[in-house]
């Protein structure tokens, strides 16, 4: 069972970097694959989701099957399916300390934030996409990792190619092959680089403290799966009659789920099925046996202090309350954009996971995490930064890779109808308004079909006498909030035309179906 358990995380550990690695664009505007599968096997993201979003996601039906499974055989998700649990392992071996104390001063932490988080999502904040482990992983991935790791490929591929022959002629192939297959269509710049690399390299040097660090104390999903575990029936268990308590298995326990002194117990509720006691037992005393005495003697199925389940309750019903929410959108900084086919702010907030897959896909990589503009509970949730990339005119890509719903999947012909925004023109920057210079760069990118850019003609003076300029207009109820004529704005500071939320469709519902599109 030992080789079978590393096998599983194997696999599911290469399903998940195919699926990373697919979640971008490649030359058309489908993803042909499940990119965000393993959300559908989270219970943590979809009950999150379903409470704050005040609604049953169909997105979750795995649950259905995975939940049962989980409180009959206990945490297998966890020591054999979670790709974060898996990394972590690869790491396991160097840890200082292999075999951790079945408890600590941080052991209650993961139940205190599991607490927080989903009485906090009845009160319709969502806060499980900052601490779910699916969404820490892709998106330090994808913001922490990939930004680095690509830049670094082309830099490697540039100067060998800047080298030319023979260099050049054996590398060309080779960049082409992870162009093709692995790279960005563009170089991915995203925000806060450096704290997502950061948040992620903070989990490995905490496997190299302790073994399954982040699984054991801080992990709430961990912890809500260990809640569903606590008395799995078909869990790993010890037959106590003939246990000599020789002290092998609490050596080789990476979670620290055995204890006892004569007398060994395993806490189902953080054992993982690792199997790593079952293969050290010379008493073969440790297996998989239906006993209802042991699964009450497990340990307790919440181990909190009437203190600490008192204050995260009401931590959970204070910080909705503390957080200053803005649940209505012109409640927002007028420059927050989202993504078209996200529905209202406080619908948008509660259903999305902040997984970063939309940023991950976006074609442009306009689409950025927010830190606190938006609140702070719409920490990491996506907003367009159009400087940085513009809303392609018929990309429906984040739409497709969202798993919740908080962007619509909308199709190409609505989508090129949604208003995110309005553009305005900065007469103190832009050029035709500030000096006799022309400069058409505006409309000429403008992607509706009846440009929403227009040009009126003024008579200034200019060097040499009379000139005739073509000062740019924004046509309001044509223009869709794409953000090109920002991004593409030639000024090499701030762009003399930006992208405001005037005007943007966000239906009540969230549904492409009740988006106002008429009058395009």
């Amino acid at each position: 069972m030992r080789r079978s358990r590393v096998i599983s995380q194997w696999v599911f550990g290469l399903l998940f970097v195919v699926l990373f690695l697919n979640t971008r664009y490649l030359g058309e505007d489908v993803i042909p694959y499940p990119v965000n599968a393993f959300f559908q096997i989270d219970p943590l993201a979809g009950l999150a989701a379903m409470g704050a979003g005040r609604r049953v996601l169909g997105f979750f039906w795995p649950l259905l099957l995975m939940l049962p499974l989980t409180i009959l055989f206990g945490r297998f998700f966890c020591g054999w399916i979670c790709p974060l649990g898996g990394l972590l392992d690869l790491f396991g071996r160097r840890s200082a300390v292999r075999a951790p104390r079945p408890a600590g001063r941080l052991y209650p932490a993961k139940d205190i934030m599991l607490l927080v988080i989903l009485l906090a999502s009845v009160l319709a904040m969502n806060l499980s996409g900052l601490l779910d482990p699916l969404s820490l992983l892709i998106r330090g991935l994808a913001m922490g990792v990939v930004h680095p790791l690509e830049r670094t490929v082309h830099a490697l591929f540039d100067g060998a190619w800047r080298v030319g022959s023979p260099l050049s002629d054996l590398t060309e192939p080779v960049y082409g092959f992870l162009r093709d297959h692995f790279l960005s269509f563009q170089l991915p710049v995203f925000r806060y680089t450096a704290l997502f690399l950061l948040m992620l390299l903070l989990l490995l040097l905490l496997e190299l403290r302790e073994r399954r660090f982040w699984c054991r104390n801080l992990c709430p999903l961990g912890a809500l799966h260990g809640l569903l575990a606590s008395r799995a029936p078909l869990g790993l268990s010890v037959d106590r009659t003939g246990c000599t308590a020789c002290g092998r298995c609490p050596s080789v326990c990476r979670m620290g789920a055995i204890e006892g002194e004569r007398e060994r117990t395993i806490r189902k509720r953080d054992c993982v099925l690792c199997y790593d006691c079952v293969g050290v037992c010379e008493d073969r005393v440790i297996g998989h046996r239906a006993a209802l005495l042991d699964s009450l003697e497990s340990g307790p199925v919440l181990p909190l202090s009437r203190r600490a389940f008192l204050g995260s309750l009401g931590a959970g019903v204070l910080l909705p309350l503390a957080a200053g929410r803005p649940a209505r959108p012109d409640a927002l900084p007028a420059t927050v954009i989202r993504p078209p086919g996200a529905g209202p702010e406080d619908l948008f907030t509660g259903l999305c996971l902040r997984c970063g897959e939309c940023m991950r896909v976006c074609l442009t990589n306009g689409l950025q995490p927010t830190l606190f503009e938006a609140g702070f509970d719409a920490m990491w949730t996506p907003r367009l930064v159009s400087r940085v990339g513009y809303c392609e005119y018929s990309c429906t890509l984040c739409g497709q890779v969202c798993p919740t719903g908080a962007i619509t999947h909308l199709d190409k012909v609505t989508k090129r109808k949604v208003r995110i925004g309005t553009a305005v023109i900065d007469r103190n920057t832009c050029i035709p308004f500030v000096r006799p210079e022309q400069c058409l760069v505006c409309e000429e990118h403008c992607p509706t079909p009846e440009k929403a850019i227009v040009f009126d003609d003024v008579t200034v003076q200019g060097p040499e006498g009379p000139l005739v300029m073509k000062r740019p207009r924004v046509v309001d109820h044509l223009c869709i909030g794409c953000g090109i004529c920002e991004n593409k704005c030639p000024l090499e500071s701030a762009s003399a035309i930006i992208i405001v939320r005037d005007g943007e469709d966000r239906a009540r519902e969230g549904t492409a179906t009740q988006l106002p599109l008429s009058g395009y």
